[in-house]
């Protein structure tokens, strides 16, 4: 990687941190398009016609996401084997991802210029690229608030957003009335990304019962989602519930990642009798319980011990555990802890103390459980209708 690249993800991990932790509580936007009787039915964009416009396009040959998906595989007493990974033919099911902020503006506004596309290449790869294993991945472009949008707030913040949505809600009709086909769907989002996934939530699927039907699961992580405390239903949605069992279908999945006990020291306003949603993907059914993690990396020189490496994705089973915990004032978080390996063979690649501010691993809250998070599509693809 290349000394510019480095840079870029340094900024891009520090401008996560700060859109995420900037992003509070936004009520359910007004609708910004007219409703139709049947919105997807011969719906098209005039922005998402154009190819160009999404990151990843299934069937495209200069496709992000088309690409190796290899992995090494490090596993307890330090050996290695590289693990052959391609993406699926068809699953039957579609994963439709919105990145986080990844313009690093100080000057409030949207994000207008496409023409170098690297810090959003990768973190799309880090964050859903092995994603293509289990599902085929839709990944439009988008006029992002840019990082000065969040540091000045208030007003602003809220219209740039809507902007934002515009564009993911648009692309979304195109994505249904010319991609779709009837399949099953996954949203994934991260950050500002997760923003953008629970408005589509709110638009499209929460009071739709034939939508709900469509949906195979919801992923905005890092965001701000809420349920009344101990409740699986209710809060920022009021008829789609968390995920609480492993085959249960049009359910949420969200939490906000934090390593070893650090309370969970950034807050957002919440209403009252609500917590922030945490859902465990190593222990669905018992969150609260410690379970080992699968993890994925992008191979990356800022790992440590992964000289020799190959592949494009390094993989790590069960060198961390997560479990949701309740940290200040009951905000409950996904609590990241390393796993002993024998003999100390296996280390965690990244100093992780360096993660233990404020912002907690919200940078790469969708590396430690990756794996089970595909596994939650996998599995979940199976059991569809």
């Amino acid at each position: 990687m290349s000394r510019s690249a480095r840079g870029g993800l340094r900024s891009l991990a520090f401008a996560s941190a700060l859109s995420f932790a900037a992003c509070a509580p936004i009520a359910r936007p007004t609708v910004l398009q007219p409703q139709l009787k049947s919105p997807f039915v011969g719906y098209q964009s005039r922005r998402y016609i154009d190819p160009s416009m999404w990151l990843c396009l299934p069937g495209r040959t200069d496709d992000t996401c088309n690409r190796d998906l290899s992995a090494t595989e490090i596993r307890s007493d330090g050996s290695r084997f590289v693990v052959p990974q391609e993406a699926t033919k068809d699953a039957g099911v579609d994963c439709f991802y919105v990145y986080p902020t990844v313009d690093l503006g100080v000057v409030p506004g949207n994000h207008e210029d496409f023409s170098d596309l690297r810090a959003i290449a990768f973190t799309t790869n880090a964050q859903v690229a092995l994603f293509g294993q289990v599902c085929s991945l839709y990944v439009p472009l988008y006029r992002q608030v840019t990082l000065g949008t969040y540091l000045r707030g208030g007003e602003p913040l809220g219209k740039r957003l809507d902007v934002a949505f515009s564009d993911i809600a648009d692309a979304f009709l195109h994505y249904m009335g010319t991609y779709n086909h009837g399949r099953k769907i996954v949203l994934i989002g991260h950050s500002q990304g997760a923003e953008m996934v629970k408005r589509l939530i709110e638009r499209f699927f929460d009071d739709d019962p034939k939508m709900r039907e469509r949906l195979l699961v919801a992923m905005p992580i890092g965001g701000n989602i809420d349920v009344p405390s101990g409740q699986a239903m209710g809060g920022s949605f009021h008829n789609i519930p968390i995920c609480t069992k492993d085959d249960e279908l049009a359910c949420v999945v969200a939490y906000r990642s934090y390593w070893g006990n650090s309370e969970g020291r950034t807050e957002y306003p919440l209403p009252p009798g609500e917590q922030p949603v945490c859902v465990n993907p190593g222990r669905v059914s018992n969150p609260t319980e410690r379970a080992p993690l699968k993890a994925y990396f992008p191979k990356s020189d800022r790992l440590k011990g992964v000289e020799g490496v190959t592949t494009p994705f390094i993989y790590y089973p069960d060198l961390y555990s997560g479990r949701c915990v309740d940290g200040l004032n009951k905000y409950r978080y996904l609590e990241i802890t390393e796993l002993p390996s024998p003999g100390g063979a296996r280390k965690s690649p990244l100093d992780l103390s360096s993660f233990n501010g404020r912002f907690g691993t919200h940078v790469i809250d969708l590396q430690f459980p990756q794996g089970d998070l595909m596994d939650m599509v996998r599995n979940r693809t199976k059991h569809r209708k």
